[in-house]
């Protein structure tokens, strides 16, 4: 194996996190429950290991965690194209929360006008949901209200294909996933700290 495709114990680590985290409920459960801990999981990330950002949506999802977990400076611009692209499934929901992690104004910038662009969802079943969560996360930190005006519209929310409707996606989810995405990301900061 060359030594650019060894994947390090500790971004193994985080991707096993982040998958756990992703497609289980562990974040509902208090920290002393879970099964994967700060400790165990907190990257020891540098900018090498994220160039995954060009592969697939996993490792881009991994890549985005990892710059999520460290607020990695470098990659700030590309997260926040990639966010606004949105040309891979699943991937966006990293791309939201870790431009949301950057907690400043270009960070709520961005994902407003991801926002923007890809509401009403119609037949765009992206990320929206993620994105709202991190905005309103983003939001609380800022002292700012820009989710509110898209949290009052039901109808931006709308999936439909072919004019039919088809149901819609649920905004408070995307908020309640951000919010345990954020405590499980500060947990592993406040880990690394102590």
């Amino acid at each position: 194996m060359a030594a650019d495709q060894r994947v390090s114990a500790s971004t193994r680590s985080l991707a096993l996190a982040a998958i756990h985290f992703l497609y289980t409920h562990v974040l509902a459960l208090p920290l002393a429950q879970q099964s994967i801990s700060p400790e165990r999981s907190a990257p020891r990330a540098s900018p090498r290991r994220c160039r995954r950002l060009n592969g697939s949506w996993r490792e881009q999802l991994t890549a985005t965690w990892i710059i999520a977990a460290r607020r990695l400076p470098a990659f700030r611009g590309v997260i926040g194209e990639r966010l606004l692209a949105s040309a891979t499934c699943y991937a966006g929901q990293g791309f939201a929360v870790a431009t949301a992690r950057y907690e400043d104004h270009p960070a709520s910038d961005a994902l407003t006008l991801y926002l923007q662009s890809y509401l009403p969802v119609g037949d765009r079943e992206y990320d929206q949901e993620w994105a709202v969560g991190s905005l309103v996360w983003l939001d609380a930190r800022l002292a700012a209200d820009r989710a509110a005006p898209f949290l009052k519209a039901p109808e931006l929310w709308k999936v439909s294909e072919h004019g039919r409707e088809l149901g819609a996606l649920d905004p408070g989810r995307g908020v309640a996933r951000v919010a345990r995405a954020m405590a499980f990301l500060d947990d592993l900061g406040a880990s690394e700290v102590s």
